[in-house]
C-alpha cells in the first residue's frame, strides 16, 4: 500500500511442491490468496459480486496499534495499493504480473525480461479479454499453454471456455464451506453443463473439437426448421388468397422431400389438385376457341364491319364535296 507518510507490503514466498499457509484469525490468510486470484483477473471465481477482494486496510486506510484499550493509534490513508504476483510456465518462463488494487483494475502490467506491456481485463467495446490480442486472458491462456476449445451456449451458439470457467477447479474458497472440489462457476457466460465441461478439458477426456462441430450441425438444423416453418405458412397464406388449399405431404425430416406439397382448388365443396384444375381449363379454352373458328356469324360480324367501314369512308367523301359547293357560293 501507499500512503502520503510510507509503505506498507509483505512478500510471501513460495517453494516447490505443497505450501501451507497458517496463522491466526483475521490474519489475512484469506486476503493474501484471493490477492493470488486477482492478480489473474479471476477475482469472479470467489463469489458473484465481482468485487476487490479486500479489506478496507488496502483500499481505505490502514491503522497501527489499534486496540481497545489503546487511543494512541496512528492511521494512514492509502492513495494506491497494487498485488504483484510473480508465475513461471512450464517452458521455464517467469514474469511479474501486477494490478492495481486503488488506481485502475482494469489493466495488469505484464513485466519481462525487464519489458513491461499493459493488458486490459473485462472488455473492451465489443471484445474480450479471453479474445483480443491485447486481453489478458487471452495472454495467460498462451502464457500456459492451453488451446481453449470452443463450447455450446444454452442458445447453442459456440463461446470459448473462459479461464474463469477453469480456475473454480484449482481454487477452493473456505467461506463456502468446502461444499464442492469447485469454486464459484460464473453463469453469465450461459455456457450449458460447464462444471463438467471445465472438467473434461482439465482431465483431457473430451473430443470438444467434434463436440462443437454437433453444436454447428444442430444450430444449422434449427435455423432450417425455422426457414421450413416460415415457407410453409406463407404458402399457406398465399395459396388461401388465391382460393386454393395447400396440403403439405411431408416434413422437413421426410425421405419424400421431392414432392414437398400439393395445391387443390376448391369450388362449391369440391376439392380438386391445382394441376388437373388447370388442365379443365386449358381444355375448355380449347373447345371454345375451336367452337368460335365454326361459328358462321363470326365471319358475318367481320363482313358487316367492312362494309361499315366503307359506309363511313364514303360519308366522309360526300362531306367534303358538300363542304366545296358552299365555299363557291
Amino acid at each position: 500500500m501507499i500512503t502520503k507518510d510510507k509503505n506498507f507490503s509483505v512478500s510471501i514466498p513460495f517453494n516447490d511442491g505443497l505450501n501451507v499457509i497458517r496463522a491466526e484469525n483475521s490474519s489475512g490468510k484469506s486476503t493474501f490468496v484471493n490477492s493470488i486470484a486477482y492478480a489473474l483477473g479471476l477475482e469472479s471465481i470467489l463469489g458473484p459480486g465481482r468485487r476487490a477482494p479486500f479489506p478496507a486496510a488496502i483500499t481505505n486506510a490502514i491503522f497501527l496499534n489499534k486496540n481497545k484499550n489503546n487511543n494512541n493509534e496512528q492511521g494512514f490513508f492509502v492513495v494506491g495499493s497494487f498485488v504483484d504476483l510473480e508465475v513461471s510456465n512450464k517452458n521455464g518462463d517467469i514474469v511479474c504480473l501486477r494490478r492495481e488494487v486503488k488506481g485502475n483494475p482494469d489493466k495488469i502490467t505484464v513485466v519481462s525480461k525487464g519489458e513491461a506491456q499493459d493488458f486490459f481485463l473485462k472488455s473492451a467495446g465489443s471484445v474480450g479479454s479471453a479474445i483480443s490480442e491485447l486481453g489478458f486472458h487471452n495472454w495467460l491462456a498462451k502464457f500456459i499453454g492451453w488451446n481453449l476449445p470452443m463450447v455450446p451456449r444454452f442458445d447453442g451458439s459456440l463461446a470459448p471456455l473462459y479461464l474463469e470457467c477453469i480456475f473454480p477447479l484449482f481454487f477452493i474458497e473456505q467461506k463456502r464451506g468446502w461444499s464442492e472440489i469447485q469454486a464459484n462457476a460464473p453463469l453469465y457466460y450461459k455456457i450449458k453443463n460447464l462444471k463438467k465441461t471445465a472438467l473434461e478439458f482439465c482431465l483431457g477426456v473430451s473430443d470438444f473439437s467434434r463436440r462443437g462441430d454437433v453444436e454447428k450441425y444442430k444450430v444449422a438444423i434449427r435455423q432450417l426448421e425455422i426457414q421450413w416453418e416460415g415457407i410453409k405458412s406463407s404458402f399457406e397464406t398465399l395459396s388461401e388468397l388465391n382460393g386454393l388449399l395447400v396440403n403439405f405431404d411431408c416434413d422437413i425430416d421426410s425421405e419424400n422431400y421431392v414432392r414437398l406439397g400439393v395445391l387443390y382448388h376448391v369450388s362449391n365443396g369440391d376439392r380438386v389438385t391445382v394441376g388437373d384444375y388447370l388442365s379443365n381449363l386449358q381444355r375448355r379454352i380449347r373447345k371454345i376457341d375451336q367452337d368460335l373458328q365454326g361459328w358462321s356469324f363470326g365471319h358475318e360480324l367481320e363482313a358487316a364491319i367492312s362494309e361499315r367501314q366503307l359506309i363511313s369512308e364514303k360519308i366522309f367523301a360526300l362531306s367534303e364535296k358538300k363542304q366545296q359547293h358552299r365555299s363557291y357560293e
